[in-house]
Parts: structure tokens; C-alpha cells; sequence
């Protein structure tokens, strides 16, 4: 099972790659309230990559979750993949505005 921490940064952008099919769900938590930071907002992106049936040629598409608010108040933010067995890549960013000042521990499973 994947899992790392997306590091804090105004531009702070993460890109995880892994076996198409293998998972379902993407998982994200931080700790802002320990040091009383407001929760960030990521820009959450999922990658699925499917096969042409007419060409043969291999194609990705992007899904966007915007504004997706991390907060150490409430429980783990999950994010269902909706193609899981064509999955197989996220980005993770902060959304312009964000200070990008709080951690993000992320895991796909």
C-alpha cells in the first residue's frame, strides 16, 4: 500500500504513481491543529489510463477534485476512485490561495 506526506509549500505539487487496478481509494489526514493552522485545501487530481479499442493506443484522463479541505477536526478525507481499474496515478497540489503551511499524510488503498 502506497503511502507518503505531501509536503507543505506554496507550490508544493506531488505526483504518485502505481499499478493500474490495484486500488480503490485515496486517503488523506494532517495535523493543522496542533499548531492552530487553518486546514488546507488541495486540488486533488485522479489519473486513469484506458486503451483505445480503435487505435490500440494507450490514453489518460484526469478527474479534479477542487477545494478538497483537510481537517485534523473531522475524519480521514477519502476519495473514492470511480474508475478503479483503470487508476493509476494521483496529483496532489494546494489550491492557489492556500499557504501551503500544514502537511498532508496521504495513503491509496
Amino acid at each position: 500500500m502506497p503511502i507518503g506526506n505531501f509536503d507543505a509549500g506554496t507550490h508544493g505539487q506531488r505526483t504518485i504513481t502505481f499499478a493500474r487496478g490495484r486500488y480503490t481509494t485515496l486517503g488523506l489526514l494532517c495535523d493543522n491543529g496542533f499548531l492552530q493552522n487553518p486546514p488546507p485545501q488541495l486540488r486533488v487530481a485522479i489519473h486513469t489510463s484506458t486503451k483505445n479499442a480503435g487505435t490500440g493506443e494507450w490514453e489518460g484522463t484526469w478527474v479534479v477534485h477542487r477545494h478538497v479541505v483537510v481537517d485534523s477536526a473531522g475524519p480521514q478525507v477519502v476519495i473514492d476512485f470511480t474508475d478503479p481499474d483503470h487508476t493509476d496515478g494521483i496529483g496532489l497540489s494546494y489550491e492557489e490561495g492556500d499557504p501551503g503551511i500544514v502537511n498532508v499524510g496521504w495513503e491509496v488503498s
